[in-house]
């Protein structure tokens, strides 16, 4: 449906016609007067805070601000009930209705309230208009007339598809390749209870893996001098003592181990390339 001035001022007359409503408005648009209420039709409808716009939330929030002729507590606000439909002239089963729903406390003449909807719009529903009704009641059980308004739901502007996909053809052969090491180097390194150096970076690393062979806790810098309890722990229990890169995390730099019992203590260590 169409948001336009004019399919709006369209529909403004269409829905007092059909649905014989005294006095209600669009946004801020008055249709009819009406003094047979103490409770008029509410103004200022708003969906995420904007007047007749667009929203890119799957449950927006809907408001309203009370209108009144009276005063003092004939004039307060006690229940809303809001809804929201595809079709304006038609909310016999709407997209979403919140029901009579308790104000507490009351509010004022100029007062609002605020609907949090659940809506959950989705793709299907994408630069679709919905309208949307709002009235109150007093504290004497008598309803207001409904105000009507309308907002446009859309996705929004997500990330843009690449304009150009670059395939690369490769073998099996040449795969396999790839997760294969030329040389594996397999070592033990005392580490001592200053930073000690236990593999030099190497930028054809595949792949390097370090296991506590001690009853100390060890702990590992990446590039960095090792410091007690900082970095990386190997601790001495079953998958505590491992340390492993590989493809999914792999660094190629120094890595270096430290200690604080005393003497040294040795680990084992893998580094394929």
């Amino acid at each position: 449906m169409a948001n336009s001035y004019q399919t709006s001022q369209a529909l403004i007359h269409l829905l007092a016609e059909i649905q014989k409503i005294e006095g209600p408005r669009i946004g801020q648009i008055r249709i009819h007067e009406s003094a047979e209420r103490a409770i008029e039709y509410p103004i200022t409808l708003k969906c995420d805070n904007e007047t007749e716009g667009t929203t890119t939330s799957i449950n927006p929030v809907l408001s309203a601000e009370h209108n009144s002729l009276a005063t003092g507590t004939a004039g307060k606000a006690a229940y809303y009930q809001t809804q929201i439909n595809s079709d304006p002239t038609d909310f016999s089963v709407p997209r979403w209705d919140s029901g009579e729903t308790e104000l507490s406390p009351n509010i004022d003449e100029g007062g609002s309230a605020f609907a949090t909807s659940s809506c959950n719009f989705g793709s299907s529903d994408d630069e679709e208009t919905f309208w949307f009704r709002w009235r109150f009641k007093d504290t004497d059980g008598n309803w207001g007339n409904w105000g009507f308004s309308f907002f446009t739901y859309s996705l929004g502007t997500g990330a843009e598809a690449p304009s150009v996909l670059e395939t690369v053809a490769i073998t099996k052969q040449e795969l396999l390749n790839q997760h294969r090491f030329s040389s594996i180097v397999n070592d033990q390194k005392a580490i001592q209870t200053n930073s000690t150096l236990i593999i030099s970076a190497n930028a054809a690393r595949k792949f390097a893996c370090i296991i506590n062979d001690s009853d100390t806790i060890i702990f590992l810098s990446l590039g960095e001098t090792a410091v007690q309890n900082r970095g990386i722990r190997l601790g001495t229990e079953n998958k505590e003592r491992r340390f492993k890169l590989d493809w999914a995390n792999l660094y190629c730099g120094d890595i270096n181990g430290i200690h604080a019992n005393s003497g040294t203590k040795l680990v084992s260590y893998s580094e394929g390339e």
